[in-house]
């Protein structure tokens, strides 16, 4: 029963009964303690008046033996009824001779001048009596004194004295019962705020007030924190967790579209030049289309292929040359740019040596200045620059919005769906550049308005340059 009990009502019952255990076993001790020193004083003063009596009657028989021997009986007497008026009862004999009361068998063990004390029952009325006997010498020897006094009057007192203690002891412990009652329900009061907190994320509930407890400064106030802060992180956690699947999903329902489009063009291509005897222009331009649309696809393998190699695998940092990296970029963009009637200017005379992957960094710079000849129209201008750790690539485009540039690097995302589609962008270009970025510990970041063009930097910080 009692481990089915509240925490609470648990601590309530131990110390309950610790304080009524220390409480009665210490009142015990004490009572005990008590009880003896008070008879061992009552029996010292007992014995005190028993041998002034014994004294007393041994100075009185010379007196009484010389003018009339028969009179020592009358002598007991005398002694037993002053005694009895102060509360004792005399015994007194003569071997061979008067005799007054009963001694108890004490006195047969007794040599002369010896004393003995104890305490026995009587056995007419039952009370229990305090009994010193002395067995006189020399001149008096064969004489026994003894002195008794009932010590029932004594335990009455103590008994009552005890008496009296419990019933102050069960007001205490009444006392006592209902004040820890009502602490520990307070001081409870947390630890059940704590419990429903606990139990409000365990049923996957992390939101509700603050806990009160959080402001107290002990012991609780610090776990009521903690739980705060883990109920905190664990749904932020959630909350990234289910963004990122959501994220996953938009990848996986963005990747099939993507794919739909050429395997569609691909299949319908290739039926067609199976069903037909296509003349020399439709077979070019068939096989044409077919092969466009493999190049895309191949693109975007290889583009998914970067992002996951750089999820899951570490990178190998060398020293590169920043500016032959820019210089190759742009170079290897000229071709396309020259078609569309872009022009490409580079500005990178200032060399900085970083510690990265060259072959990333490449792809990085390529995406950079493709994209930015994507969003240039004819007779347009994209400016590439290197200033020291910077590298900064400028178009003359029709720029884009504040949505569109929080949302620019998500995979699959065009900030214009139909001229990436017709130059064959599959939207992962910038989130394989973000994905470059980081893994060299540097920044990309973009600047740009509806109208005004737009400016892609990316900085390598310190702690990625030699």
């Amino acid at each position: 029963m009692f481990r089915h009990l509240k925490y609470w009502q648990k601590l309530y019952l131990s110390v309950l009964i610790l304080f009524i255990v220390c409480l009665v076993g210490g009142f015990a001790v004490f009572a005990q303690y008590s009880v003896n020193n008070s008879f061992k004083a009552h029996k010292e003063a007992f014995l005190y008046t028993q041998h002034t009596v014994v004294e007393q009657l041994a100075s009185d028989i010379p007196a009484v033996m010389e003018r009339d021997p028969e009179a020592i009986r009358v002598l007991f007497q005398i002694y037993a009824k002053r005694l009895r008026a102060q509360g004792y009862q005399f015994m007194a004999e003569k071997t061979d001779g008067p005799s007054y009361g009963e001694l108890p068998e004490i006195t047969a063990a007794l040599q002369p001048g010896q004393r003995g004390c104890q305490l026995l029952t009587d056995p007419k009325s039952g009370h229990r009596l305090l009994v010193a006997v002395t067995v006189l010498e020399e001149d008096l020897a064969g004489y026994r004194c003894g002195l008794g006094e009932d010590m029932e009057p004594f335990f009455q007192t103590w008994y009552e004295t005890i008496v009296r203690y419990l019933v102050l002891a069960a007001g205490l412990i009444v006392l006592f019962a209902i004040g820890l009652c009502i602490v520990l329900r307070r001081l409870n009061r947390p630890v059940r705020e704590l419990e429903d907190k606990a139990s409000h994320i365990a049923e996957g509930r992390y939101d509700g007030p603050a806990m009160k407890s959080a402001a107290r400064q002990d012991e609780l106030g610090d776990l009521a924190r903690a739980l705060e802060q883990m109920s905190g992180t664990v749904a932020q956690q959630i909350q990234e967790l289910k963004e990122e699947s959501e994220a996953r999903q938009r990848l996986i329902d963005d990747l099939g579209h993507e794919m739909r489009t050429p395997l569609t063009a691909i299949r319908g291509f290739a039926d067609l030049l199976q069903r037909s005897s296509a003349d020399p222009e439709t077979l070019y331009e068939g096989t044409e289309i077919i092969r466009k649309e493999s190049d895309r696809l191949l693109k975007l393998s290889e583009q998914l292929m970067k992002l996951s190699v750089l999820r899951h695998e570490g990178l190998e940092l060398k020293p590169v040359h920043l500016a032959e990296i820019v210089r190759f970029a742009a170079a290897s963009a000229q071709p396309k740019a020259e078609e569309k009637g872009v022009a490409l200017k580079v500005h990178a005379e200032e060399d900085t040596i970083i510690q990265g992957d060259r072959t990333l960094l490449e792809s990085l710079c390529i995406n950079l200045i493709d994209n930015a000849v994507k969003a240039s129209e004819r007779g347009g201008v994209v400016s590439i620059t290197l200033e020291g750790r910077q590298v900064r690539v400028v178009d003359t485009g029709c720029g884009m919005d504040q949505e569109m540039l929080q949302k620019i690097g998500q995979p699959f995302f065009r900030a214009d769906k139909a001229r990436s589609r017709k130059e064959g962008g599959a939207g992962l270009g910038v989130a394989l550049c973000r994905s470059i970025v980081a893994e060299h510990g540097a920044e990309l970041r973009y600047e740009s308005a509806p109208g005004t063009g737009t400016i892609a930097f990316v900085n390598f910080y310190d702690s990625a340059t030699t």
